[in-house]
């Protein structure tokens, strides 16, 4: 019987047999890691902060253009209401008109009298 890791299993025994040699930490060491440390930190918060600002500009603009439609719809509404009552005003005028002449001309419909032609 083979084993059907292909030998890959005697390599990692023999992985598990190694002393690692541990390199002595000093203190010095260690500042310098937590230096190290604290200079990415504040690397990482700088780029963080100007993530935040680049997010809330953007987010200003987006408002800021939403505002702009939102006017030229208003605008739009407040013309085609003006548009509206002009058309309505106009028909109400035009209807007292067609009852005065025809009050005026009785037996008439209101409409233009036909000729043989």
């Amino acid at each position: 019987m083979e084993d059907p890791s292909g030998g890959r299993g005697a390599i990692l025994l023999s992985m598990a047999n190694r002393t690692h040699n541990a390199k002595v930490v000093t203190k010095a060491d260690l500042a310098m890691a937590v230096r190290r440390l604290e200079r990415r930190l504040a690397a990482a918060n700088a780029a963080l902060e100007a993530k935040q600002q680049e997010h809330e500009r953007a987010l200003i603009a987006v408002r800021r253009a939403a505002d702009r439609k939102l006017a030229v719809m208003v605008r739009e509404l407040a013309a085609l209401r003006h548009h509206e009552a002009r058309a309505t005003a106009l028909e109400r005028l035009l209807n007292e008109r067609t009852a005065t002449v025809a009050v005026k001309e009785p037996g008439s419909d209101g409409e233009a009298p036909r000729t043989a032609g």
